[in-house]
């Protein structure tokens, strides 16, 4: 698939995104969206993980909108290439941020919810990269 897309001064081509990039953007975007909104709305079990790596009573909302924000910007992404890489590279940064919280608290029994986000998130990085430097096929 072939899309045209107009700049300034010139026209170019760019690859559109295949059905696994869209189907994993969505699954991440699903999951990302989900727990950020758990952790704006501060559901008992989002607080209790974020306890248990250390995090302070204040941050989940915060935190919660940072990642709900991510999962907006993928989904963009996929229209807008820079904006996923964008999304994705900061979803990547933050829960690499997420497993390092666990490790330092040495709060291994939920490691395995950042780390799946952090999976997600860099595959959608990875997805979005490889649109953004193949060539479009005619």
């Amino acid at each position: 698939m072939v899309r045209k897309v107009h700049s300034d001064l010139r026209t170019h081509m760019v690859a559109a995104p295949g059905p696994v990039d869209i189907a994993l953007t969505i699954v991440t975007a699903a999951a990302t969206a989900g727990i950020g909104a758990a952790a704006a709305a501060r559901a008992p079990f989002v607080l209790k993980f974020m306890r248990e790596a250390g995090v302070p009573d204040s941050w989940p909302q915060a935190l919660g909108a940072v990642k709900v924000a991510g999962a907006v910007g993928l989904l963009a992404g996929l229209r807008a290439k820079p904006l996923g890489i964008a999304a994705a590279s900061g979803l990547v940064l933050y829960f690499c941020g997420a497993v390092i919280t666990h490790v330092r608290a040495g709060a291994f029994r939920n490691i395995s919810f950042p780390a799946a986000y952090l999976g997600l998130s860099s595959m959608s990085l990875a997805l979005a990269a490889r649109r953004a430097t193949r060539p479009p096929t005619a």
